[in-house]
């Protein structure tokens, strides 16, 4: 007779938690990671909050100081949809491409960037150095067609590179917004969290004891009637056979909690935002005059903005370059929801006396 028994249980781990995406490695110029950095955004709770919804919230409506031209621009060509495109490659990856088509195949505009890179263009100089003068890009659409070696050219008017934050030259391309930092912590995060997730669906497990009458055959025969207990159904059998049922209780929740709730915090640090950005909820500062609501309001603001002026020498360029617009003054819009919320906090009576 098997000395031990295994009793699996069937319950869900999240599929990003297997080492293919515990990866941030960059190494070359540009940085090729296939499409692991995309998988992870899209499917990390806390990076798709840090990188696409806040990319979507901050052109959700258009830009300050575009005029009655540039507001028509914007509409007709989409850019509530390329803006964020831009912002979330560059974040991303470091960097990107955006080429304009006069009556292209692809539409109006499309953005590259990583995954559709395939060599540089490189040509000498007048002092035989070799330099940078666009990119070859390889890329296929979900109806299998495929395009390869696309040139873009940087001298070209209807192209254009963005870049997150200057390079090193052949060191490093260009720097994204995901640095190792924020990787490694949201990593961190994605395995305690999945620790609990598990130790919460399954908070314990059973442990079967035989009894000295135990053999193949009639263990045989427990394991079909073992695999339908529940807190709704019991199982009877000689105690020679199955002597005792143990319940082993998982331990590790009072851990696991207060350490997830440390991590967040350390996340929420180095990507500048509040807690209750991630949490999706007011924060638990306010208090009766939502001072901890404003304060949290002005950190997403000012994280924005931030991004929001990154970009925001690239829309100028690319206005100027492809409507022949001069815009002087773009602004990022004035968030409803902040005044919202300064509005609450000014109107909200004042109880401090009252509770002195």
């Amino acid at each position: 007779m098997s000395a031990m028994r295994r009793y699996p249980s069937y319950l869900f781990r999240d599929p990003l938690l297997l080492p293919t995406y515990l990866d941030n490695t960059r190494n070359g110029t540009p940085i090729i990671l296939t499409n692991t950095i995309d998988i992870n955004v899209e499917g990390d709770h806390l990076l798709n909050l840090y990188i696409t919804q806040l990319d979507n919230e901050i052109y959700q409506n258009m830009p300050d100081g575009l005029g009655d031209v540039g507001e028509a621009m914007w509409m007709e060509d989409n850019w509530s949809e390329l803006a964020p495109q831009m912002a979330d490659a560059i974040r991303k990856h470091g960097w990107c491409m955006v080429q304009f088509y006069k009556d292209g195949e692809f539409g109006r505009w499309k953005v590259f960037s990583v995954n559709e890179f395939a060599d540089w263009i490189k040509e000498p100089n007048k002092d035989g150095k070799i330099v940078r003068k666009g990119a070859k890009f390889s890329w296929a659409d979900d109806l299998g067609n495929s395009w390869t070696n696309e040139e873009l050219r940087f001298d070209d008017d209807n192209t254009f590179l963005i870049k997150w934050r200057e390079g090193r030259g052949l060191e490093t391309f260009a720097f994204p917004d995901l640095s190792q930092a924020i990787m490694t912590l949201a990593f961190e995060f994605r395995q305690m969290r999945g620790q609990l997730t598990f130790s919460t669906a399954k908070p314990s497990f059973k442990h079967f004891k035989y009894g000295p009458d135990a053999n193949d055959t009639n263990i045989d025969d427990l394991d079909t009637k073992i695999k339908g207990i529940d807190s709704s159904s019991a199982i009877g059998a000689p105690i020679t056979v199955l002597e005792q049922i143990e319940t082993i209780e998982d331990k590790t929740l009072v851990v696991i909690e207060p350490a997830l709730d440390k991590q967040l915090s350390y996340f929420a640090g180095v990507t500048r935002l509040p807690v209750s950005f991630y949490m999706g909820e007011r924060s638990i500062t306010s208090g009766m005059n939502g001072q901890g609501d404003t304060v949290d309001m002005l950190k997403i603001r000012q994280k924005k903005e931030l991004i929001f002026n990154t970009i925001k020498p690239s829309l100028v360029s690319m206005f100027a370059d492809i409507y022949d617009i001069s815009l002087d003054e773009l602004e990022l819009p004035e968030d409803e929801s902040l005044e919202e919320v300064e509005t609450d906090t000014e109107t909200s009576p004042d109880t401090s006396d009252e509770n002195n």
